[in-house]
């Protein structure tokens, strides 16, 4: 499977190769004459370095020539192999800027509610409450897609109430706490949690 995008100008592209099902290049060509140049190649194992978490390129939205940049889907493992359980492998979706120069991230654009999720399409409604005052999120743990609104919430690193939070959601909630560097407290005895930014001056323990 491929997937480009071509500027308007036509003389860049931006291309994303698959070979059965995997993930293998992100190219960047550009137009010489009457060929096409590569100018930047990021293979699926240069798109890994600098992670320890499963990751590949999912899709493409848009690139900008003249920056280096382009907004492109991430699927990522939530944990290492080594950290994670039998039943903990969940793949989180999410749309970033990337540097094709320096393969580097820029900003996590958004957090997917799922695989399929377009860049520009309409996201899912979630019955969670946006209190007014400080812009916290009420999530109630008993109604459907709960964790989907959870992930979404994460991503914009808000505090988050957790309400009718049963205790055997401790180990994954603090998995979710490190994946997205977030601090979680646990009143398991009132079946309720929080999820609170981490100050930037921090030190993780």
């Amino acid at each position: 499977m491929t997937r480009s995008i071509t500027t308007t100008e036509g003389h860049d592209r931006l291309t994303l190769q698959y070979d059965e099902g995997h993930f293998r290049a992100l190219v960047w060509s550009t137009e010489h004459g009457r060929e096409w140049r590569c100018r930047v190649v990021i293979t699926q194992s240069d798109f890994q370095r600098g992670t320890d978490k499963e990751r590949w390129v999912a899709d493409l939205h848009s690139f900008d020539p003249a920056s280096g940049h382009a907004i492109i889907k991430v699927g990522e493992m939530g944990l290492p192999p080594y950290d994670a359980g039998p039943d903990f492998r969940r793949c989180i979706y999410s749309w970033r800027e990337w540097d094709l120069l320096a393969n580097s991230e820029l900003r996590v654009v958004r957090v997917c509610e799922d695989s399929f999720e377009e860049y520009e399409g309409p996201r899912k409604r979630h019955s969670s409450i946006i209190t007014s005052d400080d812009d916290s999120v009420v999530i109630d743990c008993k109604i459907e897609d709960w964790d989907g609104c959870l992930y979404g919430s994460l991503g914009n690193k808000r505090r988050i109430e957790l309400r009718n939070l049963h205790f055997s959601y401790e180990k994954y909630m603090k998995q979710l706490a490190e994946l997205f560097q977030m601090e979680f407290v646990g009143q398991f005895a009132q079946n309720c949690g929080e999820f609170r930014p981490r100050h930037t001056n921090e030190r993780r323990s």
